[in-house]
């Protein structure tokens, strides 16, 4: 009985000292990262910027039969050399997040599917915007140069990838503007990426990037704007 109590109050702290992650709008246009699967699925999940937000496509296919529906989420190092997936470091929580937590915000940055869901049947297919992630070297939450995991309680870890800077492509944006600049570099947009600034709007803390210290985005009006890049993208409603 004393053990129950003291693995309640445990977990009560755990939740009162997380911290809640901050909205991250400091991503520099048209960067895009990719992690990209060849070994046991295949398929990939991309990082692009929008608006400064973080746009996560994803493009899976050859999950198992069995085992499912399957997490994903963003570890906090690269997949090691050997490209053991068991050793891929834990998940990316750089604000000490609860994974049963309610608020997304109070969530492990990288659990992408606490967040948006688990991917289920063989192909998986999904797009959506994690305002708590950036694609800016300078943001704890940034994606970069970090693995992506895919894994179930029964079955652990059954693939992983690097998520590396793809070079020359643009971040999509159709139908709601452009993103702003040229294609980035493997640190930025050209070399113009900046630390960001913490500012408090509507009470939310939301870093912001020097790119979009002068505009006012809309989180939800970008979210509801997504079933049109989905469908331009894959030609499918």
């Amino acid at each position: 009985m004393i053990s129950i109590v003291v693995f309640a109050v445990f977990s009560l702290l755990s939740v009162v000292f997380a911290d809640a992650a901050p909205r991250s709008r400091d991503s520099p246009p048209n960067t895009v990262y990719r992690a990209y699967f060849v070994k046991d699925i295949t398929g990939w999940v991309r990082f692009s910027s929008l608006f400064g937000y973080v746009l996560v496509r994803l493009n899976i296919d050859d999950l198992p039969r069995t085992g499912g529906p399957f997490d994903y989420d963003v570890s906090r190092d690269a997949v090691p050399p050997s490209n053991e997936c068991s050793a891929v470091s834990s998940v990316l929580d750089p604000y000490h997040g609860d994974p049963d937590a309610r608020r997304d915000a109070l969530k492990p940055v990288g659990d992408l599917s606490g967040k948006h869901g688990q991917m289920r049947g063989r192909s998986y297919r999904w797009v959506y915007i994690d305002p708590y992630l950036s694609t800016n070297s300078h943001n704890p939450a940034y994606v970069g140069n970090r693995g992506l995991v895919v894994h179930t309680p029964r079955l652990g870890n059954i693939a992983c990838a690097n998520i590396e800077f793809v070079p020359n492509l643009k971040a999509p944006v159709p139908g709601i503007g452009g993103g702003g600049g040229g294609a980035g570099g493997a640190g930025g947009a050209g070399g113009a990426e900046d630390a960001g600034k913490a500012e408090v709007i509507d009470g939310v803390t939301e870093i912001v990037g020097d790119y979009y210290a002068h505009e006012t985005v809309d989180l939800a009006h970008l979210s509801a704007e997504l079933p049109e890049i989905y469908a331009q993208e894959t030609g499918r409603p």
